[in-house]
């Protein structure tokens, strides 16, 4: 069968977003405000003032800054949301918890119990280097003034691109994902682990996750090239409804993002319309029902249950590693620890190198040996893969997370400028670049830490891109034919 050759254009004219403060005046007052947060975040933290004020006017102050940013944001889909707003929001679930004394839990039903956050002093010293956090990035972000620019190529230009080699290769990467996928149930027994729950100690499933994530970028590359045809839907269907009975849920809610990430991205609109609200919702209960038929949840349906099954999901999701930045906070306190001063940011590089060329490669996994370390002391379970504000913490204290959040806000700006040159100039690739990465993105902010995150986003999103570029033909004065 002949697969059709797929031809990249450009749009004549496109101009990416605005920010909301572009008025000097305005921005100079938000600035200021920052800066003024900053330093006073700082003071409050040396002179540990956290130890007299209330819980509840650290949260409103929390919570003021996260709605403050509503007037300041940019508009549509841009780097000072994606950060800014996901580092926010992973941390609300534990103060809620202590402020509705444990009620928050129980009407829930998570499993962070109300006991584990351990004391209103620790959740504000906490809340305090995560206003730190958030000020700190979203100076860095705004200090530089971010202009509208005109991206505008000629309908004739030559850079037209035929993308057969490309989608062929594609195909066989989505064959081989699958086989891999095949191994995996093998090997985790699947009828058994349906019944027992799947455990990360079965090496089947590291096959299982690696090669969902790998057909979850083959099926976006592939619905982009095809202008999203259901088929490669229905196969990406195929396999996520095997997941479903494992109870695992994550990879697929990756994938739904990177899907309306993907199609976003193809058809963009500044407004969010009423209809995508709705689907959002929909895909919101829709997890929230699969999730009541989990071991551990409720099992009786209702229409209270349905509910809250998606704010149970977020609110576990989120605050499962937080309670790991609380541990470390207390530990810090009671014993004398070095920092790690930078190791763990050697994680993500040590662990792409192959084990054939580096034997040892567990004995770079600092921060993993910082929790086998110290986990009879503190009861460092649960910790996961920490989570970025734990890592920053525990690698250098206040000075780490001051630093990254300014570094991760001037990168942010950077990142925001050259996507949408990028989707522009090279909208084809660019979609697909970022509508992989940012899920990740989104999530490792969530519930993970650098070295999950930079890893991932190579593997399964990078890499596809990069392999696209080498694969394609360039037609010369071929006439385009467009994709998008």
């Amino acid at each position: 069968m002949r697969i059709p050759m797929f031809i990249e254009t450009t749009e004549t004219t496109y101009r990416y977003p605005k920010i909301s403060i572009s008025k000097p005046q305005v921005r100079g007052i938000y600035l200021t405000s920052m800066f003024l947060v900053i330093i006073l975040t700082m003071i409050g933290l040396h002179f540990k003032l956290y130890l007299k004020t209330d819980l509840s006017m650290i949260y409103v102050l929390y919570i003021l800054l996260g709605v403050s940013n509503i007037m300041v944001t940019s508009r549509g889909i841009t780097w000072d949301k994606i950060v800014g707003w996901s580092f926010f929001v992973y941390s609300i679930g534990t103060p809620l918890y202590l402020l509705t004394n444990g009620g928050l839990e129980r009407f829930l039903g998570t499993k962070i119990y109300f006991d584990e956050v351990y004391s209103y002093v620790t959740v504000s010293e906490s809340l305090y280097y995560n206003i730190l956090f958030i000020c700190s990035f979203y100076f860095a972000y705004f200090l530089s003034p971010d202009k509208a620019k005109e991206y505008s190529k000629s309908q004739n230009a030559t850079n037209k691109f035929n993308y057969f080699h490309s989608k062929l290769f594609i195909h066989y990467w989505l064959l081989a994902s699958a086989g891999l996928f095949l191994l995996g149930i093998y090997k985790i027994n699947y009828m058994n682990a349906i019944v027992s729950g799947y455990s990360l100690k079965n090496p089947g499933y590291v096959y299982l996750f690696t090669a969902v994530f790998a057909i979850n970028i083959s099926i976006l590359i592939l619905l982009r090239m095809t202008n999203f045809q259901k088929k490669y839907l229905v196969i990406a269907a195929f396999f996520h409804l095997l997941l479903f009975p494992l109870g695992i849920r994550q990879l697929t809610f990756t994938f739904i993002i990177q899907l309306i990430m993907l199609y976003k991205l193809t058809h963009y609109q500044f407004r969010l319309r009423t209809r995508d609200i709705v689907i959002g919702l929909t895909g919101l209960v829709f997890f929230g029902f699969i999730g009541m038929f989990r071991s551990g949840g409720e099992q009786t349906f209702s229409f209270l249950s349905l509910i809250k099954s998606p704010l149970r999901f977020f609110f576990y999701e989120t605050t499962f590693n937080y309670v790991s930045f609380l541990k470390c906070l207390n530990l810090f306190k009671e014993y004398s620890i070095n920092f790690l001063y930078g190791k763990t940011m050697l994680d993500p590089i040590i662990e792409m190198i192959p084990s054939f060329l580096l034997n040892d490669k567990n004995s770079y996994q600092f921060f993993e040996q910082f929790i086998a370390r110290y986990s009879s002391i503190e009861n460092m379970k649960p910790v996961g893969t920490a989570h970025l504000l734990t890592e920053l913490f525990v690698n250098g204290g206040i000075f780490f997370i001051f630093i990254f959040s300014m570094v991760l806000g001037f990168m942010s700006k950077f990142l925001n400028r050259s996507m949408w040159k990028a989707i522009h100039t090279n909208h084809f690739i660019g979609q697909i670049l970022f509508s992989s990465i940012i899920p990740f993105v989104i999530i490792q902010l969530n519930r993970g830490g650098i070295s999950v995150l930079i890893k991932l986003s190579f593997q399964f999103a990078i890499l596809p891109i990069i392999i696209i570029y080498l694969f394609r033909k360039r037609t010369g004065s071929t006439k385009a034919k467009n994709i998008g």
